[in-house]
């Protein structure tokens, strides 16, 4: 079974933003289309056909990136056994490496954040790690608390790939 990430009605909000967005067009097409067909009170100079193709075609981005956003929250699976010394040992080590700040750690589950900056092409993202008994689930999204965030430029893939090597380096149990 995979997991998905739960996140908060503000992350959720910040995660998924990009997706309102694509439906400005949509929205505006539609007032338009009621200005004409029910109003009568339609100034505009576009036709009807016009209205409907280049305006519903913002709903082709607006359901890819709700998908990609949705799917962007499933955690990856690690089939690995490891006790909490080794699971807390790779995550300080990828927090070492890629300058993440924990901000939460118990013995079956770490947050952390790592904080972009400009010339990195990532606002930053948050990770979330957490340990089952014959697996390891990881998590790296754009961070849903800066809104701004909808591009890791491969942070999240990376983050992903270094706690991954790190764990499978490690002695097991």
């Amino acid at each position: 079974m995979t997991k998905s990430l739960k996140l908060s009605k503000g992350q959720l909000f910040g995660h998924y933003a990009i997706v309102p967005f694509c439906l400005i067009v949509p929205a505006m097409t539609t007032y338009s289309l009621f200005q004409i067909y029910v109003t009568k009170t339609y100034t505009g100079v576009r036709t009807v056909q016009e209205l409907i193709l280049t305006g519903y075609v913002w709903l082709i981005p607006a359901f890819l990136l709700f998908y990609f956003q949705r799917s962007r929250l499933k955690f990856k699976e690690i089939n690995i056994r490891v006790d909490t010394d080794t699971f807390k040992q790779a995550a300080m080590q990828t927090a070492e490496k890629l300058g993440w700040t924990i901000s939460q750690i118990s013995s079956n589950s770490i947050t952390a954040i790592r904080r972009g900056e400009f010339l990195s092409g990532s606002w930053g993202e948050l990770i979330t790690i957490i340990k089952e008994n014959d697996r390891v689930l990881i998590n790296s999204i754009c961070d849903p608390d800066n809104i701004i965030s909808i591009a890791s430029w491969g942070w999240n893939r990376k983050n992903v790939k270094t706690f991954k090597d790190n764990i499978e380096s490690l002695p097991t149990t």
